[in-house]
């Protein structure tokens, strides 16, 4: 199978027939820009939205063509990355912001509580779906409202967050 290029925009219908866009980043993630259409676009439509939310895919869902690659703006260098993502598990949300844990390019880093919440409240999160046909639901669920967590910031030692 062939690899897909960085920057390539991939469009995903959603279960309610409307269309959402990603741009591909190294590591199988996914930007989602902060668009639903009822109609499809072309790739010069999504020049200027932003990118809302990150999350590793399976890249099989486009090299089988369940999600069709409408067209590409190349990512070279550093531009290959998506900004750095806290790995943040909601079911066990305290442990996450105490380990403070981001994906930087690929790597692993710790950084302090209050810049892992930061992390948070921009939604600036990483996880991957165990199953990734859920993926379409979960844009539609989350994009509009995203973060739609709740950060337990109550616990958190003397932090004012």
């Amino acid at each position: 199978m062939n690899k897909i290029p960085y920057g390539s925009i991939v469009e995903i219908k959603l279960p309610d027939d409307r269309y959402a866009y990603g741009k591909y980043f190294f590591d199988s993630y996914l930007g989602i820009y902060d668009i639903l259409s009822i109609k499809q676009l072309s790739i010069n439509n999504l020049d200027g939205i932003k990118i809302k939310l990150y999350k590793c895919v399976n890249e099989l869902l486009i090299k089988k063509g369940k999600w069709s690659i409408i067209g590409c703006h190349p990512l070279t260098g550093n531009n290959i990355y998506t900004p750095s993502l806290a790995q943040y598990a909601e079911w066990i949300a305290e442990d996450s912001i105490r380990r403070g844990a981001i994906t930087y390019k690929g790597n692993t880093l710790y950084i302090s509580e209050t810049e892992y919440v930061e992390h948070l409240k921009r939604g600036h999160t990483t996880s991957v779906f165990n199953r990734p046909e859920q993926f379409p639901e979960f844009i539609l669920n989350n994009l509009e409202e995203w973060p739609n967590y709740s950060i337990p910031v109550t616990k958190l030692k003397n932090k004012a967050l």
